[in-house]
């Protein structure tokens, strides 16, 4: 029997990244297991030129809850020497909210943001996700042949990372600090 699991959605706000998320952000991608506690040096440089406004059209969103604490984080990037191509390179949500939706709402609020700025910006959504199958789907159905989603003229694409010698995912070389 299929229990309902509680959701987030009504009790978070989505906001761009400030500098003082730094923490909570690298916190989430240790404890998801994404990186290690000395790994997360590269993460953390990028997280503050992309708040820093350092790099170009990057950004970083953060789920809160009403207290100010961060449920998720995801960042996105327009993909270098790509025609209004962009890529979703993390998105990680608090343990303790894994299966609420706060995931499934920051990633709708990613494509949303892409969909408003127009075809001009943006056109196809890349979503660099990790390969266990916990995590492929946002939400979303797991089947590998669900993996892209059309929305009006824009396309959200899944493709798995390059994984580094501890077995998390490895930053593209391109964004490495």
């Amino acid at each position: 029997m299929a229990t309902e699991r509680p959701t987030l959605q009504d009790h978070t706000r989505i906001r761009p990244a400030t500098s003082g998320d730094e923490v909570a952000m690298t916190e989430l991608a240790v404890a998801n297991d994404m990186f290690g506690t000395d790994e997360v040096g590269d993460l953390a440089a990028i997280f503050r030129s992309a708040v820093s406004g350092e790099l170009e059209d990057h950004q970083w969103w953060m789920s809160v809850r009403p207290d100010g604490s961060v449920v998720a984080a995801a960042y996105v990037a327009p993909e270098p020497f790509a025609d209004r191509v962009w890529n979703l390179y993390f998105i990680a949500v608090s343990p303790t909210a894994h299966g609420a939706g706060a995931g499934t709402q920051l990633m709708d609020h990613v494509e949303h943001q892409l969909r408003s700025a127009g075809e001009d910006a943006a056109r196809v959504l890349i979503v660099e996700t990790s390969s266990t199958d916990s995590t492929r789907g946002h939400g979303r159905s797991t089947s590998p042949a669900a993996s892209t989603r059309k929305h009006g003229s824009a396309t959200s694409t899944a493709r798995g990372t390059t994984r580094s010698s501890s077995g998390r995912p490895s930053l593209p070389e391109r964004h490495r600090c």
